[in-house]
């Protein structure tokens, strides 16, 4: 966790998932190492080194992959802490050493001894050896107030043109963000736990200060007694694209970069009471997207059998109406989404468990299968098998990777809809060391 801790959701220093990954393809993992945990009450360390494959075809060329993360204990419940992280690019065949990518950076994280303040402070700056090294840097500034009644959050952004974290995760570059909040509750006797209003705002700017996006949210929310929980949102989307897109993800022309959208939409949602055996979570929205309508409703039900059983199933269905073509305003179309997510949760014992999800989506008529099997040998160490399955249920299928390789074609002519496309067994084990 300590190496997650670093940066924003949206700005992240390092993210494991791009280690095994090359332009999107999967690539080899030859070995590694990684060691966390505490060096006493004050100081927390994670260190972590690992060699991938550029391809599968050149076991000569790759990248190793470093990060090391310090944390140092400050106050009450506040902290700093620093982070490094290293992709080496490997050519034997060459010796190219200026083939690397490099992030340094500290986050200040602030809780107060009340809880009443917290935020977050950050500088990270990267190194590239092949491209400029001038504005590659991201910061941020966060700091909220909370009481009971009360509580105002300000969030400021800055993310420069040449930042580049390739072991990291940046949504988008050359940017300011500003992002307001400001919430008050009122607390009535019977019945309602607490309501009231919420404002939020996040505004993004080019680096000149220009507005390129513009959300406002105005929230009316309600805290049952009973721990139910019921809102009701309106949005206000002012949009200027930053690439190519097509709002329905399917063959229709996509809009093109500086096309600007104006549109309002509204969504209700309720909770159940999530003590009881049976509760649900629900969802409507309605209103404008892009250059049609929008209708998009959902429901998650939940049921436990104690202490052995956790069952839950999703249907989202999205409804998307008069969307016009990007490539010829003078044509429309809709789009009906339904996708099905079941999920079934087992413990059979106190140290054995298993999970299994299947997620359907009829835009792509994709199947997803994921089966989980954990074995808690003793504490904080645990065994995994883990079995992922796709598959389609359209019957004929070629599928091409990306890699390029004619190898790494397959054609199922006779697919009767449960052939995968691909899959995988993993096996992974955790042993906690307390040294």
């Amino acid at each position: 966790d300590l190496f997650g801790t670093f940066g924003f959701s949206k700005i992240r220093p390092f993210f494991s998932r791009r280690i095994g990954l090359s332009g999107g393809s999967v690539v080899p993992i030859l070995g590694g190492a990684r060691l966390s945990g505490k060096l006493n009450p004050n100081w927390r360390i994670g260190a972590m080194n690992i060699e991938s494959q550029k391809d599968r075809v050149h076991p000569l060329i790759g990248d190793n992959f470093s990060v090391l993360a310090l944390q140092r204990k400050v106050g009450v419940a506040s902290n700093v802490s620093f982070i490094a992280v290293n992709r080496q690019g490997i050519n034997k065949e060459l010796m190219n050493y200026k083939d690397f990518n490099r992030l340094v950076g500290a986050d200040y994280n602030l809780t107060s001894r009340d809880n009443v303040w917290q935020g977050k402070a950050f500088y990270h700056q990267t190194f590239s050896g092949n491209k400029s090294n001038n504005d590659a840097l991201a910061n941020a500034t966060f700091i909220s107030y909370n009481t009971p009644k009360f509580t105002w959050a300000w969030n400021h952004e800055y993310v420069g043109k040449n930042y580049n974290a390739e072991v990291g995760y940046v949504q988008r570059k050359a940017y300011w963000r500003l992002e307001p909040s400001v919430n008050y509750q009122f607390f009535p006797k019977r019945v309602i736990y607490s309501h009231g209003p919420e404002v939020y705002t996040s505004l993004y700017s080019d680096l000149k200060f220009h507005p390129t996006d513009w959300l406002a949210r105005a929230s009316y929310e309600v805290s049952f007694l009973n721990k139910a929980f019921s809102s009701i949102n309106f949005y206000h989307q002012d949009l200027t694209l930053q690439g190519p897109f097509d709002p329905t993800r399917s063959s229709h022309t996509p809009y093109q970069p500086g096309s600007r959208f104006l549109y309002n939409y509204v969504n209700v949602g309720y909770t159940s009471d999530y003590r009881k055996l049976f509760f649900f979570d629900s969802y409507f929205q309605i209103g404008q997207y892009y250059t049609g309508n929008q209708m998009n409703y959902g429901v998650t039900l939940n049921y436990r059998y104690q202490p052995y059983l956790i069952l839950t199933l999703q249907a989202d269905r999205y409804e998307l109406t008069k969307i016009e073509d990007g490539g010829d305003k003078s044509k429309s179309y809709n789009t009906y989404i339904t996708r099905f997510s079941p999920k079934a949760e087992f413990s059979f014992s106190k140290s054995l468990y298993f999970t299994t999800w299947l997620q359907y989506n009829t835009q792509n008529k994709l199947c997803n299968l994921n089966m989980r099997l954990q074995w808690r040998f003793k504490p904080m160490s645990d065994i995994f098998v883990v079995y992922n399955r796709n598959f389609s249920s359209q019957g004929n299928i070629f599928y091409h990777p990306g890699s390029g390789d004619s190898w790494n074609t397959y054609l199922y002519p006779q697919n009767n809809g449960f052939n995968p496309i691909d899959q995988s067994l993993i096996i992974k084990a955790v042993w906690w060391l307390n040294l």
